[in-house]
């Protein structure tokens, strides 16, 4: 039992650990990913927006249109004006507005919100707000799951096996041996252990079965 229980306990580290571990490396991926986009998307608008190039604009946003994790991009400029938008129903239904920053991905929801400057040169002409979707990020972080927990069941059934196969091979010739001890007590002294393992329980049965012949002969002298 304790041998059952210590497996568990195992397996359930290594299906903890590892979920942890790949959650952990999911959400940087994720992070790094929409961090790098909204700034390099930023950029692109930067000289567009300086030039009040419509045809450049429009361009950003048909190219944006292509990352399917962009939920809504709204595009300010540096009087609070909006410039360029896409999906402006669900920005304004996520407040985007109020996104800043330092905004930090809560990876309980199913939006990333951000905000990040739009530079020309050494100046913020603008702002661009962005909402990232991040459904394939719960999906990964869902197969992360069932492949952690998989693999942990997997070893908890293969330890649980291999307990079963070492407690057969060491409890049945214990067994055996506890059954020749009682039939030789019972004045059955010609009985002898048969054990065809070649291990420690061999050298102890023929060690025991000395003993059983010493007093066989010492019964009928």
């Amino acid at each position: 039992a304790l041998s059952i229980v210590l497996i568990a306990l195992i397996s359930a580290f290594i299906s903890t650990f590892f979920t942890l571990k790949f959650e952990e490396q999911i959400k940087r991926s994720v992070q790094n990913k929409t961090e790098s986009i909204s700034r390099i998307t930023a950029w692109s608008f930067g000289q567009a927006l300086h030039f009040n190039d419509e045809d450049g604009l429009n361009e950003v946003i048909e190219s944006t249109g292509q990352v399917n994790e962009i939920e809504y991009l709204v595009l300010m400029n540096d009087s609070d004006n909006v410039v360029r938008a896409s999906n402006i129903k669900s920005a304004e239904d996520n407040i985007y507005i109020r996104t800043k920053s330092s905004a930090e991905i809560n990876y309980d929801d199913y939006l990333f919100k951000i905000m990040v400057p739009v530079p020309y040169r050494d100046l913020n002409i603008g702002r661009l707000y962005i909402g990232y979707s991040l459904k394939s990020y719960h999906e990964e972080i869902l197969k992360a799951r069932i492949t952690t927990t998989v693999i942990g069941l997997i070893v908890f059934l293969v330890g649980l096996v291999m307990v079963v196969i070492i407690s057969n091979r060491i409890t049945k010739p214990l067994m055996s041996m506890l059954d020749s001890a009682q039939t030789i007590s019972e004045g059955e002294l010609k009985h002898r252990i048969q054990l065809k393992t070649k291990d420690e329980l061999s050298s102890l049965a023929d060690y025991f079965n000395s003993i059983a012949e010493k007093l066989e002969k010492a019964y009928h002298r």
